[in-house]
C-alpha cells in the first residue's frame, strides 16, 4: 500500500534528479566550453552517427556495468555503479552540446535574449521534456541519452585543431 509519504518521496526524488541533470548540463557547458562547442558541432552535423555510437556504447558498456551493479559482491557492485555513473557523466558532455545547439535556435527565435539565458532555458527545456509522462520517459529521454552519450564520447577525442573541421 502506498502512503502519501511514499508519493512525496517519489516527487522529491524526481525534482532532485531534474535539478541535478539541469545543473550538470549547465556546469558542463560552462566549465568545458571547448568540449561543449565540439559536442554542439557534432550534434548538428552528425546526429545519426552519434546515435549509432551512443547506442553501441549503451548496449555494450551500459549492459555490462548494469550487470556488474546487480551483483551482490561489494567490490564488483562498486565497479558497476562507478561505470554507470561514468556513462552518465559522459552523456552530460554530449547533453551540453545539445543544449548549446538548442540555445542557438532559441536566440534565432528571440534575438534579444542573452547567451546565458538561452543556455539556461534550453537546459530546462531538455530536462522538462524528458520528464513528460510516457512520451518523455519512453521516447525523448532514451534518445537524448543515447545521442548525448555518443556525442560526449566523440567530443572527448576531438583535438583542438580539428574542432573547426567538424
Amino acid at each position: 500500500m502506498t502512503t502519501i509519504g511514499d508519493s512525496f518521496a517519489i516527487v522529491a526524488i524526481l525534482f532532485g534528479i531534474g535539478f541535478t541533470a539541469w545543473a550538470m548540463i549547465m556546469a558542463s557547458s560552462i566549465l568545458f566550453a571547448d568540449k561543449a562547442l565540439a559536442a554542439r558541432n557534432l550534434t548538428e552535423r552528425h546526429p545519426w552517427r552519434s546515435f549509432a555510437i551512443g547506442l553501441g556504447i549503451a548496449a555494450t558498456l551500459g549492459a555490462s556495468f548494469l550487470i556488474l551493479a546487480a551483483v551482490n559482491i561489494p567490490p564488483v557492485k562498486l565497479v558497476g555503479t562507478t561505470g554507470l555513473l561514468a556513462l552518465v557523466a559522459l552523456s552530460m558532455f554530449g547533453a551540453s552540446g545539445l543544449c548549446l545547439s538548442l540555445a542557438g535556435r532559441l536566440r534565432a527565435m528571440e534575438p534579444g535574449i542573452s547567451v546565458y539565458a538561452s543556455v539556461v532555458r534550453s537546459a530546462s527545456f531538455l530536462v522538462i521534456a524528458s520528464f513528460f509522462p510516457f512520451v518523455g520517459w519512453l521516447l525523448v529521454a532514451p534518445v537524448v541519452f543515447i545521442v548525448s552519450l555518443g556525442v560526449g564520447v566523440q567530443s572527448l577525442f576531438v583535438k583542438a585543431d580539428a574542432m573547426e573541421r567538424l
